[in-house]
């Protein structure tokens, strides 16, 4: 530990702090103790003053906690708990949660939600984030995120975890939040994502489970327990000049109140890449997708339970492009290659039936 004696907390020229004694540490190792605020603010409609001062807790070289303590004098006392563990280099994640009493009496309508509360209202949060790479071609991956009502991200949009761990678009290990947690925030997904590639292949087993927080009940949101996704990328068609690629798709959406069901769709594709010369490449492409469901809700609309759609493709796409080599001489670059790529395409879809089909298929395309 470092010590400090008559310690000045400047601003420019201006002292604005000053202790007579100070205790510091300046060990490279984590240690359990208190952390500095994490937040003082303050705000007259929302919060009123907003103190956090976390408590961090080495449990072991793989695992802590930290303790977040929040106190707000318009809604009460916040106890968040953070747990990060590390199984190994491949294997780690974070657990998260909060509970709060409100106290704040509110009543007001915000689009097609409205609340009315005037007594104490218990409101949480929770978050799970895991990674396991078993080996370079398997992995899982589950982010799992859950709030107790649809006006937690307008009350606490000026700072709540989830905003203070955003990852942006390169999370670190454990800060890994996806989204802009703030009250513009319209939906949240929770997903657990099993995948396995191979050279020309890939499996992907996905469960996915969504949050509307812009309406009063999520009876009517779909979920999706679960997808598989079989995808074959371009690969020859038996050693041939016709290339083969390929998407096959299992769905099972489900939802409280609505159209429910399975939902398989198969989507090969063939091209022929055709080169002329120097001057372009024209590559024709022909391609079919199936679809077929069966509905397993109650709903008695007059809609056929089952049935399938085709779909047949067909387009082209010409390419060409005009490059130069540019010799800069450098060290580590000795010469740079500028191109330019234009690229038309055509696709044609005949006349394909849309009647009677589940309203949870256009899911499907999203």
């Amino acid at each position: 530990y470092g010590e400090l004696t008559h310690g000045k907390l400047y601003v420019k020229n201006t002292p604005i702090f000053y202790s007579p004694y100070l205790l510091f540490p300046i060990k490279t190792t984590r240690q359990t103790g208190f952390l500095l605020p994490k937040r003082i603010a303050y705000s007259a409609n929302k919060l009123g003053w907003d103190v956090s001062i976390p408590f961090f807790w080495a449990i072991s070289k793989d695992t802590d906690a930290t303790f977040y303590q929040r106190y707000m004098t318009e809604r009460g006392f916040q106890e968040g708990v953070e747990f990060r563990y590390a199984l190994s280099k491949d294997s780690f994640g974070t657990i998260y949660g909060d509970v709060l009493n409100d106290t704040k009496k509110i009543k007001e309508t915000v689009g097609k939600v409205s609340r009315d509360w005037q007594t104490e209202h218990k409101r949480w949060a929770f978050y799970l984030n895991h990674e396991s790479r078993f080996d370079p071609t398997l992995y899982l991956r589950a982010d799992i995120a859950r709030v107790s009502d649809n006006f937690y991200f307008k009350d606490f949009s000026s700072y709540n975890y989830f905003l203070a761990n955003y990852g942006g678009n390169r999370p670190q290990p454990y800060k890994r939040v996806s989204f802009m947690a703030d009250e513009s925030l319209s939906f949240l997904d929770s997903t657990a994502r099993l995948a396995k590639n191979w050279q020309n292949y890939s499996l992907n087993t996905l469960v996915k489970s969504t949050q509307d927080l812009t309406v009063s009940s999520n009876g009517q949101t779909l979920q999706r327990y679960p997808e598989i996704t079989l995808t074959g990328i371009q690969q020859p068609l038996f050693g041939s000049r016709i290339n083969q690629q390929f998407t096959g798709v299992y769905d099972y959406f489900y939802r409280d109140q609505g159209q429910k069901g399975h939902l398989w769709d198969v989507n090969p594709v063939l091209t022929l890449p055709l080169g002329f010369g120097d001057y372009f490449q024209l590559t024709p492409l022909a391609g079919v997708r199936g679809s077929f469901w069966a509905r397993d809700d109650s709903a008695g609309n007059g809609m056929k339970r089952q049935g399938d759609r085709e779909i047949y493709t067909m387009g082209a796409t010409m390419t060409s492009e005009v490059h130069r080599v540019y010799d800069v001489g450098g060290t580590e670059v000795s010469k740079i290659r500028h191109g330019i790529r234009p690229e038309v395409s055509y696709t044609f879809n005949p006349n394909f039936r849309q009647e009677n089909l589940p309203d949870y298929m256009a899911a499907a395309t999203e």
